[in-house]
């Protein structure tokens, strides 16, 4: 889960030891005055909680606990007893805890904490239904029919905190009380603009479910700054395989990434009497199937990005290349170009992969100097031709 400085409204008197500068460097803390406090509209300006220290006194306490029971903003007390008469009026509060003097700084803190833990509990409650979290990685899902994310959260339930809800406005809301570690959505719900509205929300990895992994599509995914598409069906392993590389904890990821590591320090790639084959495909189930299909007669490198291949030839030459073209960020021809820019590498074979028929497409690969290309899915036995006949 991201780190997220939460905001608290702050009602008391004017201190030296104020509340709000013994909390301001955990949470964005601002203060209530209590002239305002009796006509604040906390629709307006709604915080995770509030916190009100009793010393404080309201004209209209009952319209006061009125605006909070409608708006359900969650309520810290801070008071000298257990009898303050004013707890009486807090019967039916949505969410409330009663803090007693004396305290330090500490204890504040970690009473708000666990406070804020059983905010965003109720919360997730409200928004998206029953929810145990167990301190996961979590991963939240925008589906409006449910359908798509049903199956996903039942694949992902056993390693993830998991979070289903329907609509943008659901998992906006959501957000606003616990930010995810990553998110899923229709790619036609466009969640990418509302998560560019904010700023704590920018930096939010997201993948986007798509009917297919056309060109067009491709780029609507990558342009929107999504890390991927999902494509429906939803593959399993394909799922389990795309989270768990960006969220670090991908065991294939991490072996590909050790080795690439290993090959850029100057180490070896195993037995030398085989042809060397770099597959370079965002795409790690293709990836995986490629050096299942060639690791018994080739070493097999595989790399999920233009980048980490440029970042493997800079260290090691391999005898061919297979390159996919519909890629993030660099896609295969602009990733070919910096390799035939470079009269060290330029003369390494390369077939390109791709699952677009167009001319315009397959041109633009020859063109560049590929030796080849293939269609997706590509088919084992003429890739076995095709890799015989350009390494001979």
């Amino acid at each position: 889960m991201r780190e997220k400085k939460y905001k608290v409204l702050v009602l008391e008197d004017e201190k030296e030891d104020s509340i709000q500068a013994m909390i301001g460097e955990r949470f964005l803390a601002s203060d209530v005055s209590p002239k305002r406090a009796e006509t604040i509209r906390f629709l307006e300006d709604k915080p995770a909680f509030l916190i009100w220290d009793t010393a404080c006194s309201v004209a209209d306490t009952e319209r006061f606990m009125e605006e909070i029971h409608i708006c359900e903003i969650p309520l810290l007390i801070i008071t000298d007893s257990q009898e303050n008469p004013i707890l009486a009026d807090l019967v039916g509060a949505p969410l409330t805890l009663i803090l007693i003097r004396p305290f330090s700084a500490e204890k504040l803190a970690e009473k708000m904490h666990a406070f804020l833990r059983q905010i965003i509990k109720w919360q997730l409650e409200r928004i998206a239904g029953k929810f145990e979290y167990k301190g996961r990685k979590l991963v939240l899902i925008v589906d409006e029919e449910q359908m798509t994310g049903t199956v996903v959260r039942l694949y992902l339930k056993d390693l993830y905190d998991v979070v289903q809800v329907r609509s943008c406005h659901a998992a906006l809301e959501f957000m606003e009380y616990l930010v995810p570690d990553v998110l899923l959505a229709d790619m036609e719900l466009e969640i990418h603009r509302e998560l560019r509205k904010k700023e704590y929300l920018k930096e939010v990895p997201f993948f986007y479910f798509t009917s297919d992994r056309d060109r067009i599509t491709v780029l609507r995914v990558t342009s929107a700054g999504a890390k991927g598409c999902i494509v429906k069906p939803i593959q399993k392993d394909e799922l389990l395989i795309k989270l768990k590389e960006e969220l670090g904890n991908s065991e294939a990821a991490a072996s590909d990434e050790e080795l690439i590591t290993m090959v850029s320090e100057g180490g070896t790639l195993g037995k030398q009497d085989k042809p060397h084959i770099l597959v370079v495909d965002d795409f790690s189930m293709a990836l995986k199937t490629m050096k299942v299909q060639l690791e018994g007669e080739y070493q097999v490198i595989l790399a999920v990005s233009g980048k980490q291949a440029l970042t493997f030839l800079e260290k090691h030459r391999p005898d061919l290349i297979f390159m996919d073209v519909e890629m993030p960020e660099m896609n295969g021809i602009e990733t070919v170009q910096k390799i035939k820019e470079n009269p060290l590498w330029r003369e390494i074979p390369i077939i390109f992969l791709t699952g677009n028929k167009e001319k315009d497409t397959i041109y633009s690969c020859m063109s560049l100097g590929a030796v080849d290309y293939m269609i997706k899915p590509v088919s084992v036995p003429k890739m076995l031709e095709k890799i015989r006949k350009v390494l001979g």
